[in-house]
């Protein structure tokens, strides 16, 4: 079952990059209902994918496509796998990366929030204290973490990245 309330849902009407990420998250088992249910595949295809003659992670990449390519179209869905596998496979940074400045220095909780990372301290607590929380490619578990002057490079969780700059300007 695919609902808002379980937190499984995707939207149509979602940014194609969300999509193709949503879709690539779900278990190889629960593929196989999203290509009964969703795909225009034909049976062979879909036999193959069953059997494993193709491999889970080209089957789910064949699927993101076509679901996005529906709803979005093919270069919005070209867009999405190369923004995924830059991210995913290659480990770079995506090219859409957002700046967020500071005027002055912030602690890592509450950057989180202002920039929507996190609805919440302990939410954000949570994602650090769970190793989830990167700064230039570092795993950061101190909760009481604080951006000075310069760049960052932030990362939580695997698809939010952003670019704090802190300024540090006296009034």
């Amino acid at each position: 079952k695919m609902s808002k309330s379980l937190g499984n849902y995707i939207g149509i009407s979602e940014n194609p990059k969300d999509i193709f990420g949503k879709i690539m998250s779900i278990s190889d088992e629960l593929m196989i209902k999203y290509y009964v249910l969703l795909s225009d595949v034909d049976v062979n295809e879909l036999e193959k994918i069953k059997s494993g003659h193709i491999h889970p992670m080209k089957a789910k990449k064949n699927l993101a496509f076509e679901i996005v390519n529906r709803f979005h179209g093919q270069l919005a869905a070209k867009k999405a796998l190369e923004d995924f596998e830059r991210i995913f496979s290659n480990k770079e940074i995506p090219e859409d990366l957002k700046v967020y400045n500071f005027e002055s220095s912030v602690n890592i909780i509450d950057a989180m929030k202002k920039i929507g990372f996190a609805q919440s301290n302990s939410e954000s607590k949570r994602f650090i204290t769970q190793g989830g929380v990167y700064v230039n490619n570092e795993r950061i578990t101190n909760i009481a973490y604080c951006f000075e002057k310069g760049e960052y490079l932030l990362k939580v969780g695997k698809r939010k990245f952003a670019k704090l700059v802190v300024n540090n300007k006296n009034k």
